[in-house]
Order: C-alpha cells, then structure tokens, then sequence
C-alpha cells in the first residue's frame, strides 16, 4: 500500500448520491476500527467518495484511499480502491436486502427472508435458491427477478474483487461490464490481453501485469499477439502509420524478452488471420494495424473518386468576379492568388499551401465571396475547436470542427454522415489541413458526395497532426490535385510592398510523402483510378511533384523530420 494512503473498514449505511453513467457514489459508512473524532461526521460515520460499482447499503466495505476537506461538506475519504463483502449479522443482512441491491426483494420481503432463513440467507439464496419460493409474498415473475439479480450482483463483487486484487481500480468494472457485460471476468481470467486492444485505457502493460498474476505463460500466443498490437499501436501514437517487418519483430521481442523466432511465427499468423495487414512498400514488407491500412486505402480511394468527378463549380466570368472582389475588399490580388482562385472555381479542387502572412485568409475570402454569389452552399471546418474558431474569424463566415460538419455521434462513435449519408455542400473548405490525421481524413473524404467541390488549406511547416499520417504533404505530393503555394509575405509589409519568402529546394511536403501518397496516384497494393487520365483532365498548376526521386512511404508515415517525431523506424523502407 501506498505509504500516504490509509486503509478504512466498516460497513455502508446508506448511499446517498450515486451517478449512474460514471458510478460515482457518497455513502455513509460505520467504520470498525478507531477514526480520529475530527474525521467523523455529527453521527460518528465517516463520508467516503469515489467510483464505487456495485455499492449498495449493508454491505461491508475495506476501502483504501487518502482523507480531504470538502469546503462544504467537511471531512471525507476518497476512495481510490476498494473491496466489497456481504454483511453476516442479522441486520446487516436485512439491510442490504432491502437496498434495492437485489431486484425483487423490499423491506417487507427482506424481512421475511432473514427470518425464515436468519445467517444462512445468502447461503441458501446461492445454492438452494428454491426455497425462496416458500416465502409468502415471492411469485413465479418476482423468484425470478430474485434469481437474476444475484447472480449479476454475485459476479459485480467477484470482478470487484478481482480487479482490485490485480491492482485494477473498482471503477475499471463499470467499463469492462460495458464492453463485456457479465461475461466480463470470464473473459478476463481466459485472456486479459483482450482488454488491450478492446477497453480504452487498459493497455498492454497492465494486462501483462493482470496475465502474470493469474499465470498465463510468458511465451503465450495471447501475449506475443498482443505486444505486436501494442508496438504498432504505439508508433501509431507517435505518427507511424505502418513498420516495416524486422523493426516491428525487433521492438516487441525487445518487449516481450523472448527469442525472436517466436514473435516471428506469431506475426505471420495474425497476418494470415488478417489481424494486421502486410503491405508490399518498395520491395519491403510493411506491416499495418488493420484500421490504419483501411483509413489509407479509403482515403486515397475517396481522393481519386473526388478528383475524377464533375463538380458543381459556379458558373462565372472569373476575371470580371475577381475585380469585383477586389474593389468590394479594396485590395488586389497576388498573381498566385488569384491562381488559386481561377484554379478552384474551374476545376473545383485545390490545396493551398503557405506560410503565415502570405495571404491564404484572403485567398479563401475570395473563393467564399465567388461560390456565394454564384449560389453555391458553402461549408467551413477545420480539425480542431480553436482552429475552426480562428477560421470563422479571418473568413467573417460560420465555421465548425469536421466532427460537428460529420455529425459525430458519442454515443455510437461514429459520423451521421459518411459514403451512405454525405453530406449536402458545394463546396467544403478545410483550413489547417496539416493537423489532420489519415483516420479522420478518411471520414472525411468518404462523406463528400461525387460534385462536391473541396479546398485543403494549410502551411506544411506547421506542426504535424497528432495522429498516425502526413495528410497534407501526402496530398501534395500525390498531384492528385492542384496544388497553390504562396510565398510572397504581406503581414506586417510597408503599404504597396510584398516580400517574398525563401523556400529551399525539395522542401515542405516532400519530407511527409508516406502510403497515401503512393494509393493516391494508384500505386501497387492499391487498384481502381486512371492516374494518367487525371494527370490530361487536370494538370498541375503551380508545383509540379513527379520527380521519382521522392522519398520512401515509409517517411511519410513517421512525422515530419525535425519536428520531434522518431523517422528512424519507418524510414527503414527507404
């Protein structure tokens, strides 16, 4: 035990708040050692707090945690572990029956339970429960309700008890019987590597730990499999989207501590049970969590069904709606500028790429003001909350995240719109580009119906997204659409001047060309798109990205070199 930590026993007198979505409860409790007098409440009980599952009034209860102060409500115990037990008296028996804990059973019918049977109640409600049905006032449907109830309170306490004797808190039970519901410590005590991969939070270390203590064996399939999913999971949270063969067996043998032939053999039966996927990436074996590898492939799936289709564009004399732009704003447009306009109203498709104070807010004003008034709807969104609110800020337009456009649903964990659902827009502009990560660029992209005119927005020396992928470099690089780069500097210029910003060679988005990049122009491992027949109907305006000197997938799948992301694993496929 934690040495700031104490140990509290007694018994729960009453629960007097409990939330349901989180199991969070107050209770009363009896305490049955010594508690110093300034601890307890005006009735001698101590207030205990936290997630505590399954908790019900008679119950006894060892609990360990730290005491605090709540300026309201005075001395309580937090509760960060505990372990619930069945009261043995009489009344505490009668109590506890009474609570509600058992479906069926009130205070009228609790009592007359602990009279007939006294303090072999729960012994007989456990293994001769037919008795019950002597008992005046219990019918066919109530004996049954009874029945039920016990059994699913029964199996709460014993995976209380469980996790808590793992070293799990209490309040992981309210998750587990979520995804599990009461086959919950069965399929713990079969194989707790499942939780790694199937419980939010409860990650491959901890299972390990949970395996351990119950004695599965160090070289189990079940461990090997999950510390492969693990390795990949982690370099995914670090931007990977894919590790190539060797350095995937290299890191979870390292891991595991076991002799690399094992992990091995287990990595080519996930494969062959498509657990994970093996990609073929310039002569080398590339291998994919299974959610990543279809995010790629849709993504780049979605980007060349965008780029093939005719799109809505409004139907306007471009030069004359540019000078009406310009004398409405009273500013006049850079030759690029005005490049990415011509280029998004003919061709209905652009990224526009720049660094700040180039002029990309004025860019996007413009494209807003032409589709407008050529009567066009227009969407704004951007990855994140603050982003969308800047974008809604520079453009004097509504702006919302690509979650809210999509129509995130928490409760099932998906988007309201998507391939079957997309979503009713013109033309969809998307700032800040660069923060998106291949998994929602996926959801994105499926749900833009075939018309849909799309504007990517976004600096390629911003920082990368948080997620597995280079998006936007990738894009670039594909050619799967036009790409715009403003370079010439108008913040914080002396009226009538524009200085030019200084790229190097190569630079930007040819260091985040990763899968997508290849799956985009239809590369192998991949099928379906006629890059060539692009390339004729819309060639590339500004920046041209062919030359075959460009780097592995594999690069593009770590974030972007030097900025704070480890290449040297996936960059292994150069």
């Amino acid at each position: 035990m934690d040495a700031a930590k104490e140990r509290l026993r007694g018994t729960v007198l009453r629960v007097t708040y409990r939330n349901q979505s989180n199991d969070y409860r107050v209770i009363k409790v009896l305490p049955d050692g010594r508690v110093e007098a300034a601890k307890l409440d005006r009735n001698g009980e101590v207030v205990m707090v936290g997630q505590l599952p399954g908790i019900e009034a008679g119950e006894c209860i060892e609990a360990e945690g730290r005491w605090a102060t709540h300026p309201r409500h005075g001395p309580q115990f937090k509760a960060d572990w505990f372990k619930p037990s069945l009261p043995t008296g009489l009344k505490g028996i009668e109590t506890y029956l009474s609570s509600g804990a058992i479906k069926g059973v009130g205070p009228v019918i609790a009592g007359r339970i602990v009279e007939a049977f006294g303090e072999k109640t729960f012994e007989i409600i456990e293994k001769d429960v037919e008795r019950l049905k002597k008992i005046k006032g219990i019918t066919r449907n109530r004996f049954e309700d009874i029945k039920r109830s016990w059994a699913e309170s029964r199996e709460d306490r014993e995976l209380i008890t469980f996790l808590g004797d793992h070293g799990i808190p209490a309040s992981w039970a309210h998750r587990l019987q979520r995804v599990y519901g009461q086959a919950a410590l069965s399929v713990i005590r079969s194989n707790p590597y499942r939780l790694a991969e199937e419980v939010h939070g409860i990650g491959f270390h901890r299972a390990d730990l949970m395996a351990r203590r119950i004695g599965i064996a160090e070289d189990s399939p079940e461990r090997i499999d999950a510390a492969l999913g693990h390795t990949l999971e982690r370099q995914a949270g670090e931007g990977h989207t894919l590790l190539c063969r060797e350095d995937l067996i290299s890191l979870a043998t390292e891991l595991l501590g076991l002799d690399e032939t094992l992990v091995a053999d287990r990595l080519i039966r996930m494969i062959e049970e498509k657990r994970l996927i093996q990609d073929n990436i310039r002569e080398k074996d590339a291998i994919f969590l299974l959610s990543l590898h279809e995010a790629e492939t849709g993504a780049a799936k979605n980007l060349r069904r965008l780029a093939s289709s005719s799109r809505r564009v409004p139907e306007v004399e471009i030069e004359r709606a540019l000078e009406t732009f310009e004398q409405r704003a009273r500013i006049r447009l850079a030759p690029a500028q005005r490049t990415a306009v011509k280029s998004i109203a003919s061709q209905g498709a652009l990224v526009l790429t720049g660094g700040p104070g180039t002029g990309k807010t004025t860019t996007l004003r413009a494209v807003i003001d032409i589709f407008k008034a050529g009567g066009r709807t227009v969407r704004l969104a951007a990855p994140t909350g603050r982003a969308a609110r800047r974008l809604s800020e520079s453009s004097h337009m509504a702006a919302e995240t690509i979650h809210r456009m999509l129509g995130f649903q928490a409760h099932t964990g998906r988007f309201s719109h998507d391939a079957a659902n997309p979503l009713d827009a013109d033309l969809v502009i998307v700032d800040e580009v660069s923060m998106l990560d291949v998994l929602l660029a996926d959801d994105l992209f499926s749900a833009l119906r075939a018309g849909t005119c799309l504007l990517l927005v976004g600096d390629e020396d911003q920082l990368p997204s948080v997620g597995p992928g280079g998006v936007l470099g990738d894009i670039i690089a594909s050619e799967i659409f036009s790409t715009v780069r403003l370079t010439e500097i108008f913040r914080q210029c002396p009226p009538g001047q524009r200085r030019e910003v200084s790229h190097p060679p190569d630079s930007g988005s040819r260091r985040g060309a990763g899968l997508l990049f290849h799956r985009a122009q239809g590369a192998q491992g991949d099928h379906g798109g006629d890059r060539d027949a692009h390339d004729r109907a819309h060639p590339a305006q500004v920046s041209p990205r062919s030359d075959p000197r460009y780097p592995s997938p594999g690069a593009g799948a770590a974030r972007r070199a030097g900025r704070g992301g480890d290449q040297s694993k996936a960059s292994s496929l150069a």
